[in-house]
């Protein structure tokens, strides 16, 4: 069955679901790199592992963007770190460079549906001011189809999530 967008219009996934993988790992040096990082996600802030990691972007001085299956909806209490530019265990900014979270506003998509996977998270620290972020922009329809943009991340499938991995072109 193929899958498609909320308005019914056919999506086209990406080349490592049905092709080969292309993504790559890479070093995180410098601007943008250091402002993409990991995520460290406790549902129980008392167990000495994190219950999940992902990946996050830098949007703000203080504000990280994520998806929403990343967050630790009715936990309480909760804990959520984040470390800019993660390489093999430490930022590559410094190994003391990292912020937790205060807060978080998103859809949980267990109740809002896979389309709708996003949130927004407040860090203490003001990370941005020193390494710089994205900023951000609503998203226009015509960018649809496009081959211009890239994904970055920390899947398991690529060096443990050690490492950030990138893939270009995607459309």
């Amino acid at each position: 069955k193929p899958l498609r967008r909320l308005n019914g219009r056919r999506i086209r996934p990406h080349g490592y679901v049905f092709g080969p993988d292309s993504r790559q790992p890479f070093y995180p040096s410098g601007y943008p790199y250091q402002c993409i990082g990991k995520l460290f996600v406790w549902s129980d802030p008392s167990s000495p592992f994190a219950q999940l990691t992902g990946t996050a972007a830098l949007v703000g001085r203080d504000v990280i963007v994520t998806a929403g299956h990343m967050i630790p909806w009715g936990s309480n209490p909760w804990m959520v770190k984040f470390v800019p530019g993660y390489y093999n265990g430490v930022s590559t900014v410094g190994p003391s460079v990292y912020s937790y979270c205060q807060s978080y506003r998103g859809y949980n998509p267990r109740d809002s549906g896979k389309a709708h996977d996003i949130a927004v998270l407040k860090l203490y620290d003001p990370l941005g001011e020193m390494l710089g972020y994205f900023g951000y922009q609503s998203y226009d329809s015509n960018w649809n189809d496009g081959p211009y943009w890239t994904m970055v991340g920390y899947p398991g499938a690529v060096a443990n999530a050690e490492q950030p991995s990138f893939q270009v072109g995607i459309s």
